[in-house]
């Protein structure tokens, strides 16, 4: 896990101008610090976070043993004994023993298309033909893994981190923020790929490879892994055939994302996901750690039940104990580590956990994207509940909603929308679009990405419509999750591995249907769980963690929030009302509206735009 960073053209910047760019990912990467430059047209950096063959032999930039290939490989390949064998390459002329190695050869046996495909892990590589004169930008299929480029003039620059590309000298000069991106951003707090808050800067998408010709000076992409929904799947998730299945992959999943050459451990809640997860690594591994958090708040605090779970398998548990005051006390130090405009204010307790864990463990175990494969958030089932409301035309519908609300029937606002597709990405939007555009000086639109990934235009009101819910949460909702975690970890040279996104097990994961006769969110996992934990041990109660944003908003950050407001720093002001901003923040702050987390998003910009500009 590390920091990639370079660029390609017929105009190179220095090379310590490159290096002062480079080390703005030291964070990710403290181990080594390594620029290469090619035929004047290339040069490449990396920061090195050393996981697999710490010596000095799996150190980057990297080459191909032909030095036809020059590249820079940031994250973890795990199918590396398969790769091997298929493709067979001999072991004996290996130099290291680091995944980066595999990658080498196998860049001399098939195509780089061949490779996207091939491998399994979690990844952002950039790669230089010496021939063709071109780079190729790979990013891993689920999007764990960042990778932001821009073009200028003369080339292209590439990066893990999202200042590092803007902030380059050829690419600053020609910044125009988005007005798009930013709405999209006001409304869910994130920005989906390929989008960023600059016109000249994208994300490579999860699956895609991004190509560029420097003699033509353009791009092209295509999608090397790109998951789909089935409208109706033969297996369901509670046959015991899949029950089997589903517990097998994970432990295969795990042996191989066990591979490591320094201290690993586990994140372990009081859950359903990460309790897998450290009870199949316990089996695998010998003295492995769980690593648990304690909060003051004993309606979320999950730590007794962790306990239970860690003695019941044997394995040693660590307990970090904080409370609003330790997240309060490194707020800005939290807002370094996220280069681009973020707004889940959960990053807060993530990036204090990955702190905690980072001061005795360098790779960590974790249980997210569980709920976005299984249809474990209450807002899957509550859609499928109330999806037959759209058959009706819009006006029959909200005549008839009104009339059941006034004789007492809950009945979900949401069914006002003018699709399903609406009222979901109304559902994940914490300031609606319509505030939204309150607060912009003139309309603006969503981008076309964002509303692809929000159209739902299948007729089944049933399963069809959970494998599209699945499939939206996995590309939009999850992406702002793994932003989140990757941030904070590697903001604290952290690695943390995330097995249910392993591409096995996702391709199990997206082969079953939702048991729609129980509607109970993620039953393959609870009956995974149930082959290592005793009945009466399971936690029966989705408990959630998080901090109190009310308090911080208004007791810590309300001075900050208009002195922000104001400042001539603020990126893209010329598209925002301020006045509308203080009035919608003022109406926080005087108890009208109760939308902590919609001010946080608006807060985490103004903190943007005054730390990273």
């Amino acid at each position: 896990m590390c920091g990639i960073f370079g660029e390609c053209g017929t105009s190179l910047i220095d090379i310590v101008e490159f290096n002062t760019l480079l080390h703005l990912s030291t964070n990710r990467g403290p181990d080594n610090h390594r620029t290469y430059k090619i035929d004047g047209q290339i040069q490449l950096g990396f920061n090195r976070l050393s996981i697999r063959d710490l010596s000095d032999k799996g150190n980057q930039p990297y080459h191909s043993p032909n030095q036809l290939f020059d590249f820079v490989f940031n994250g973890e390949i795990y199918n590396c004994d398969a790769l091997i064998s298929k493709f067979k390459l001999d072991k004996t002329t290996f130099r290291s023993t680091s995944d980066t190695e595999v990658l080498a050869h196998l860049l001399e046996k098939t195509s780089i298309e061949t490779i996207a495909k091939e491998l399994n892990g979690m990844y952002a590589i950039a790669i230089y033909n010496r021939k063709l004169k071109a780079i190729s930008l790979l990013r891993d299929f689920a999007g764990i893994k960042p990778l932001f480029y821009g073009l200028h003039g003369g080339g292209i620059v590439f990066a893990s981190q999202f200042n590092q590309v803007y902030k380059h000298p050829l690419i600053k000069g020609q910044l125009t923020v988005n007005p798009e991106s930013l709405k999209e951003y006001f409304a869910l707090g994130y920005m989906q790929a390929p989008n960023t808050i600059y016109k000249s800067i994208n994300q490579v998408e999860p699956g895609a490879i991004i190509n560029y010709s420097l003699a033509e000076n353009k791009i092209s992409m295509h999608s090397s892994v790109n998951y789909t929904y089935k409208k109706n799947c033969p297996a369901t998730e509670t046959d015991t055939a899949s029950v089997i299945e589903g517990d097998k992959i994970l432990n295969d999943v795990i042996k191989r994302q066990l591979v490591s050459d320094v201290p690993t451990a586990t994140f372990l809640s009081g859950g359903i996901d990460s309790p897998i997860i450290t009870a199949i690594t316990s089996r695998q591994k010998k003295e492995i750690e769980s690593f648990t958090v304690k909060v003051a708040d004993e309606t979320i605090n999950e730590s007794e039940i962790a306990k239970h779970y860690a003695k019941h398998l044997g394995v040693k548990n660590s307990v970090a104990e904080f409370d609003n005051h330790d997240v309060v006390n490194l707020i800005d130090e939290h807002f370094q580590a996220y280069p681009e405009p973020f707004g889940d204010y959960s990053s807060l307790p993530t990036y204090l956990i990955c702190k905690l864990a980072g001061k005795k463990f360098k790779v960590m175990l974790s249980g997210d994207g569980g709920d976005e494969l299984f249809w474990g958030y209450p807002r899957f089932y509550n859609t499928l509940n109330h999806a037959n409301w759209f058959t009706l035309p819009r006006f029959t519908r909200n005549a008839i909603a009104y009339i059941k609300r006034k004789s007492g029937k809950k009945i979900s606002y949401g069914i006002d929308s003018s699709s399903i597709g609406e009222w979901v990405l109304g559902q994940h939007s914490h300031n609606k679009l319509n505030t939204v555009d309150s607060l912009f000086k003139s309309k603006t639109s969503i981008s076309k990405e964002l509303k692809t990934f929000y159209r739902y235009t299948g007729k089944s009101r049933n399963k069809e419509l959970m494998q599209w819910l699945r499939w939206n949460e996995f590309y939009c909702h999850m992406q702002r999750i793994l932003i989140k975690v990757d941030r904070a970890s590697m903001g604290n040279s952290l690695e943390v591995r995330v097995p249910f996104l392993d591409k096995e097990f996702i391709d199990f994961a997206f082969r079953l249907s939702p048991d729609l006769n129980n509607k109970v969110p993620k039953l393959v996992l609870k009956r995974i769980m149930n082959k290592y934990f005793p009945e009466a041990l399971i936690n029966k109660q989705k408990m959630g963690f998080t901090i109190d944003i009310e308090e911080i908003l208004k007791n810590h950050s309300k001075n900050d929030f208009f002195k922000l407001l104001r400042s001539e720093k603020l990126v893209g002001k010329e598209l925002l009302d301020l006045a509308s901003i203080e009035e919608y923040a003022n109406s926080y702050y005087t108890n009208k509206h109760n939308n902590g987390w919609g001010i946080w998003i608006i807060y985490s910009y103004l903190k943007w735009s005054e730390i990273h500009n």
